[in-house]
């Protein structure tokens, strides 16, 4: 088995020469994300203080992130991942959920809702439980005969003995992450006393809108580099997991 060491240098040699290609595939995967829960400001003119004027401020994002947010994550990761294996991928590709949308969206909504119930036990439970769970996508790309709570159960008898490895991998980041979210509060601050001083003036645009789009374009800005070399690493530790798994069945 590869130390998480082995892997992330793995995964970076992965992304060597194909940077570029990822930070734009990241700006429009972020960017798409942050039109997605920032739509509430198209819906500001509506604004009422009743049921039906919050409803539609609210209404409409949060459909729509349930929508299309989870079938986009899966496009991010299998891009990881093909690269990973060497194989040609495109932009186009972030999308790729889409044409199997019913198998992909339900089983990542079953994930989220099984990582969710059990969080609601303990921290520690849900964590695990998230662990289990994070080979999912990658075996909806590789089994398509799997699906739903069938390919969740594949990811939680791959991930057997393979957990805690996962959890040190993941914390061999917290440091980059720390410092990612340190720089999007500095942009923040720095953009918010701009606003303040200097543009701004329109009652239209609200204080906690405006944060919330600045938000995400920081984090966006911050994550460009971190979100490709993650993405990497997870693929990385798929293609090991995977070959336990078959060793083991053999």
């Amino acid at each position: 088995m590869k130390t998480n060491s082995e892997i992330k240098n793995e995964a970076l040699a992965a992304l060597r020469g194909k940077w570029g290609y990822f930070l734009l595939l990241s700006v429009a995967y972020w960017t798409i994300i942050a039109l997605i829960e920032t739509s509430g400001i198209w819906c500001s003119a509506m604004q009422q203080n009743n049921f039906e004027g919050q409803f539609l401020r609210y209404g409409p994002k949060l459909w729509i992130s349930i929508a299309i947010i989870p079938v986009l994550r899966w496009g991010y990761e299998i891009i990881c991942l093909r690269n990973q294996r060497g194989e040609q991928t495109r932009a186009g590709n972030l999308f790729d959920g889409f044409k199997q949308y019913g198998r992909i969206w339900t089983t990542q909504i079953l994930v989220l809702l099984y990582t969710s119930l059990w969080s609601l036990l303990f921290l520690i439970p849900g964590i695990i439980k998230s662990l289990s769970y994070a080979l999912t996508p990658y075996i909806l790309l590789d089994e398509p005969e799997l699906s739903r709570n069938t390919a969740i159960e594949r990811s939680m008898q791959m991930m057997d003995g393979h957990k805690k490895r996962l959890f040190l991998l993941f914390l061999s980041f917290i440091g980059w992450i720390i410092l990612a979210f340190a720089v999007c509060s500095l942009i923040i601050y720095t953009l918010y006393s701009i606003y303040h001083l200097f543009i701004f003036t329109n009652e239209l645009l609200t204080f906690y809108y405006y944060c919330l789009i600045v938000y995400y374009c920081a984090i966006g800005l911050c994550f460009l580099w971190l979100v490709p070399y993650i993405g990497a690493s997870l693929a990385v530790f798929y293609e090991d997991v995977k070959a336990d798994w078959a060793h083991r069945a053999a």
